[in-house]
């Protein structure tokens, strides 16, 4: 049990900071896509970019320290895509209101 521990937060960790890099990224390849030239190609790359990089990071992290960390990594990615969701959606509730 204790031997999973810090492969469990470790990947936790990585997995926030990932989640946080793959939305700000998402963000800005999104932000001002009107007034850019070739905006199907800017979303594609962005697309093929952030899968990259989460494949990487989570391929990186199951091998090194297996199931433990790949389910941190998945916890804290979805932890943070579930905290960004909240704000985004509560910023536009008071803009409305």
């Amino acid at each position: 049990m204790e031997r999973e521990l810090l492969p469990l937060l470790v990947g936790l960790a990585s997995g926030v900071a990932a989640g946080g890099l793959y939305f700000f990224w998402l963000w800005r390849s999104l932000h001002g896509l009107g007034s850019r030239r070739r905006p199907a190609l800017r979303i594609a790359a962005g697309v093929i970019g952030r899968l990259a990089f989460a494949l990487a990071v989570f391929g990186l992290l199951a091998r090194w320290g297996g199931l433990a960390a790949l389910v941190g990594a998945l916890a804290g990615f979805t932890a943070t895509r579930l905290l960004l969701v909240h704000r985004v959606s509560r910023a536009d509730a008071e803009k409305r209101a």
